[in-house]
């Protein structure tokens, strides 16, 4: 058993406001930079014919970042193991060097936010006169969730792991369920003069897929020698519960509009947008359909998704999310006498990308791409895929959702070393290479690149992202004598 404590000085936890002009002295709030973390755990590993194996995990953590009534929580785990490979009924095969099956299940508890986030903090040193009197007062900064507790993440896990031709080929192949309780998201407020976001276990969101990994490694004579080894994972993310009891909205365009939904059986952060139907091309066409107001010849046709013939903000659509629903990675070495090389390269698939670089936004000004400039609808053209050139505010619609797929080539190297002996130099190693990094992608997605972090409720949505550079070297590796 282990305890862990990070010092904290639990006199340091109230800190007085104290009005200096009024000399009054009568606020009280915690400090939120201040943090404790306490964990109490037991683990325990068993193993019984050395084929059996057992682990077992029991942790209790406590954290200053929720209130008292929330700070303390029980994460235990249990892990099984079973080396078939071991067992005499395996003894006369020739298929598996190795043959391992696994199954494991556990809690998680996740405190990963700012100190201080469930108490309400007045600001100092406010007052009004009414008349000659002035009067002290003190206002919050922001809404704050007073029963913040821990995320939980219950995730089952049942796998093999395996090794084949003497080592050679390798791999596992895992099946996952991953439950997040009580996730902790940042969701954005209306301006009602209280902050704009508000921290809260939000959502119930799952994660469940396979993952798959082989490997080959083989020395086929004393000149050459090569490795190969890939992974790819299939995940099915889905919102199941929703904390606050309804969809939350975010994604901000930076137009006053926002792009994403967070709702309960879809994935997180999907793009929520309006469904459009070609482009109008006469104004006889935009006065004969219900529409958005000032819409113009050259508009997108929005689609009256739930027939009430209003267009508005209830015929928005769900269209794909950021989420990959796959994604995988292959790296590669192949060495022949005195040259190397090695490949690494990754990429995913299935998910969304909202390009919003091509619409205005406000801030600024901005570049306009190059299809949406030459491409633009005009009048006549009977263009049915780029609007209108225009300086207002484009609403969200399927015309900016992209697919995110891409191959991204993250480095191709290429090495030669020579032969030290003949130069009667204090040198063991002279290695000359070449290497390329992210020299190219190969994508649908029109914008500068479908790799966007940011917040689960509101990632992949490309706004001012510097594009993905590429790096071409020549070095040199000496190792000394």
């Amino acid at each position: 058993a282990s305890i862990f404590n990070v010092p904290f000085d639990k006199d340091q936890w109230i800190r007085d406001f104290t009005d200096t002009a009024g000399g009054q002295q009568n606020i009280r709030v915690p400090i939120g930079s201040y943090f404790r973390r306490e964990s109490f755990f037991i683990r325990t590993n068993y193993s019984f014919k050395d084929r059996y194996l057992v682990n077992l995990t029991f942790r209790r953590d406590a954290s200053s970042n929720f209130p008292q009534s929330k700070r303390w929580a029980n994460f235990p785990s249990i892990g099984l193991g079973w080396i078939l490979s071991d067992e005499p009924f395996m003894a006369s095969q020739k298929t598996f060097d190795m043959l391992k099956l696994r199954a494991s299940y556990g809690l998680l508890g996740n405190d990963a936010i700012a100190p201080g986030q469930f108490y309400l903090v007045p600001t100092e040193r406010l007052y009004a006169y009414f008349g000659s009197n002035r009067i002290n007062g003190t206002t919050v900064l922001g809404i704050k969730d007073p029963n913040l507790q821990w995320e939980v993440a219950r995730e089952f896990d049942l796998g093999v792991e395996f090794s084949m031709f003497n080592k050679r080929l390798t791999g596992e192949v895992d099946v996952y369920h991953k439950l997040a309780t009580k996730a902790l998201y940042t969701i954005p407020l209306p301006a009602i003069g209280f902050g704009s976001t508000f921290l809260t276990n939000a959502a119930d969101v799952l994660n469940q897929g396979v993952e798959v990994s082989l490997g080959w490694a083989e020395t086929v004579n004393d000149r050459v020698r090569y490795s190969a080894r890939g992974n790819i994972t299939f995940n099915h993310n889905e919102v199941k519960n929703i904390g606050l009891g309804k969809a939350l909205y975010d994604g901000s365009l930076n137009n006053g509009y926002l792009a994403t939904i967070t709702d309960v059986g879809l994935p997180i952060g999907s793009f929520y947008v309006y469904k459009t139907n070609g482009i109008y091309q006469t104004a006889d066409e935009v006065s004969s359909e219900p529409h958005l107001a000032n819409t113009q010849p050259g508009d997108f046709r929005i689609v009256d998704t739930n027939g009430d013939k209003v267009i508005n903000a209830n015929d928005k659509v769900a269209a794909g999310s950021s989420q990959p629903t796959f994604y995988y990675g292959l790296n590669g070495t192949l060495n022949w006498e005195k040259w190397d090389w090695s490949l690494d390269l990754f990429g995913s698939g299935g998910n969304k990308v909202y390009n919003a670089k091509k619409g205005v936004r406000y801030g600024g000004n901005y570049n306009v791409e190059y299809d949406v400039a030459n491409n633009r609808w005009l009048p006549g053209s009977n263009e049915n895929e780029n609007p209108r050139a225009y300086n207002g505010t484009a609403v969200p619609t399927d015309y900016f959702v992209e697919s995110g797929s891409f191959l991204r080539v993250n480095n191709i190297t290429m090495g030669y070393s020579f032969g030290t002996d003949t130069w009667k130099l204090p040198v063991e190693r002279l290695r000359l290479y070449v290497s390329a990094q992210n020299p190219f992608i190969l994508t649908g997605y029109t914008g500068f690149t479908p790799e966007m972090p940011g917040s689960p409720l509101a990632s992949g949505i490309e706004l001012n992202i510097y594009p993905v550079s590429a790096t071409y070297l020549i070095g040199v590796n000496l190792q000394f004598r």
